[in-house]
């Protein structure tokens, strides 16, 4: 039987600017000859069509959006309007919406900068069609290997001198292991305890570890199967025993945590699933007096959650508010704020006592919010308050890192920018102490910020990732952080001297880039978002 073409059943957009016509009808041939489904002004918009209308349909029901870069196509207001809709859409690029394609040497401004892009410019016809169906392929597949082995790197030995195994006795110094090996080791080298069901993660005591702040051996861990789609948003009840995770699937499940023995991979079984957004969820987040849970959504929507009783939790109300897609939501610390970020590039506090009285059933209503913060001039995916709910700290894609003094949620006050540009800020957390601040960048960093003296904080950089750094969360006791990255590891740090942090592991996921982390309030079990799932980790 014939296999089918490699773009079989995959729809894709043509973004590009009418100067720009002769390459989008050049690429939108490739894709179909390659088995795909082109969307193209020039062949599609027959007359009759309504175009900004089917301009919208176009990006929204495609699965890939290839967006034609060049000097003209940077300046069109539809060009922009088109990829920021379909990067809204997929803002971490786990479904790989926006494909950005340069046709001549330019700029990838705001966020076109932080997504992996390929060049057609400066070749010849031939190859650049080998270069956009390797970089189609790879779009499909997730990898873009080699179909044959690469040549031995090293020097030749000299005749007589034989090929010594570098087995017995073999080590590499801290300053020349790279990033690149050590994930390859993990993944290669474990494949079967993968299969089993244990996941790999990479031991640096000896190698970076600080005194005593390394595992000795791999935290058991396990998998969840439940969503059809990537999990962005994750949290744990006050209680530990119930776990939220919400999905780009629409949908918000909710797990039974099983206590299990301490050695043993933590678990969990569906106790039920929560319908109540038309887009993917973006956040989760119990209120710390527990029952009640917060899901913001793609539709621009944040909806709260009756949960006293998981098995028959019910929408208490939906909040209307933001013009855009709403990433994160998380309440304070007495449980009657709850601020909310998004892509309208506001942040909003609510009044969660007010919010549940003014409707009932799961009614959608217009709340009004106690105050919007319109500081940022991005969109805001990162929002966290103290344990005592006095601050609250914002991240935007403006690049900047804010302190909010909330003691009159009607009138905030800023108190600090901590960060102004140098990249995207995609997430935020405080340490149970409010000393610590810990920031989560497209660079690839993480950085901790000492936060007790406003008029003098000091910061450490955590290069470590190889992609963005997308979540991050303190354990209770705030003395270890985790980070989870684009990369599809999640690493964890000693912070018992903040100005000086150590690795203690690295956990590998055995499901893509992580997008979300929860600690539970036991300190004993860790939960990544990913690509695949979620995933639990047993510390201790």
């Amino acid at each position: 039987m014939a296999s089918e073409p490699l773009l079989a059943h995959r729809v894709f957009f043509i973004s590009y600017t009418r100067a720009d016509q002769a390459w989008a009808e050049w690429v939108a041939w490739e894709v179909e000859s390659m088995g795909g489904k082109s969307i193209i002004q020039v062949w599609d918009f027959v007359p009759g069509t309504v175009w900004t209308q089917r301009m919208i349909d176009g990006v929204a029901s495609s699965d890939h959006v290839l967006a034609l870069l060049s000097a003209r196509y940077l300046t069109s207001v539809y060009g922009q309007a088109e990829w920021e809709d379909a990067h809204r859409k997929d803002p971490r690029g786990f479904d790989r919406k926006l494909i950005p394609i340069r046709l001549e040497d330019c700029e990838r401004p705001g966020p076109l900068g932080g997504i992996v892009s390929f060049d057609l410019f400066g070749c010849e016809a031939h190859e650049a069609r080998l270069r956009l169906r390797d970089n189609l392929t790879s779009l499909v597949s997730g990898r873009l290997k080699p179909l044959a082995p690469p040549p031995f790197p090293g020097p030749r030995p000299a005749r007589g001198d034989g090929a010594r195994y570098p087995g017995d006795g073999f080590t590499v110094p801290a300053a020349g292991l790279s990033r690149r090996r050590i994930l390859y080791t993990a993944t290669a080298g474990t494949a079967a305890a993968m299969a089993g069901g244990a996941t790999a993660g990479i031991v640096l005591a000896g190698v970076f570890g600080g005194d005593g702040g390394a595992y000795e051996s791999t935290p058991p861990s396990s998998m969840l199967a439940g969503h059809t789609a990537g999990v962005t948003g994750i949290s744990f009840s006050p209680d530990g025993r119930t776990l939220a995770t919400g999905s780009q699937d629409g949908s918000v499940i909710l797990w039974d945590v099983v206590d299990a023995a301490a050695q043993a991979a933590p678990a969990a079984v569906v106790a039920t699933t929560l319908d109540g957004h038309s887009d993917g969820v973006n956040g989760v987040a119990f209120s710390a007096a527990g029952g009640l849970l917060a899901s913001a959504a793609g539709d621009a929507t944040v909806v709260l959650w009756d949960t006293s009783d998981p098995v028959r939790s019910t929408a208490l109300v939906t909040l209307i508010g933001h013009e855009d897609v709403v990433y994160t939501a998380v309440f304070s610390a007495d449980g009657r704020l709850l601020a909310t970020g998004s892509y309208d590039e506001k942040v909003a506090l609510w009044d969660v006592t007010g919010a549940l009285a003014s409707a009932a059933g799961g009614q959608a209503v217009s709340v009004r919010p106690l105050a919007v913060l319109t500081e940022h001039t991005s969109p805001v995916p990162a929002v966290s308050f103290t344990s005592v709910g006095r601050t609250l700290a914002t991240g935007s894609w403006d690049g900047s890192v804010m302190l909010w003094d909330v003691r009159d949620p009607t009138s905030p006050q800023r108190l600090a920018n901590l960060r102004q540009g140098g990249g995207y800020v995609h997430a935020i957390g405080f340490s149970g102490d409010g000393r610590l601040l810990a920031t989560g960048i497209d660079d690839r960093n993480a950085t901790v910020w000492d936060v007790s003296n406003l008029a003098k904080p000091t910061f450490v950089d955590l290069a470590d990732h190889t992609s963005s750094v997308n979540a991050v969360v303190f354990a209770p006791d705030g003395l270890t952080l985790a980070t989870g990255s684009g990369d599809a590891t999640v690493i964890l740090w000693d912070v018992t001297a903040p100005d000086r942090p150590s690795r203690k592991i690295i956990l590998p996921t055995r499901s893509g880039g992580v997008a979300a982390l929860a600690m539970a309030p036991d300190g004993r079990t860790l939960a990544a978002g990913t690509n695949g799932g979620a995933m639990l980790w047993r510390l201790r």
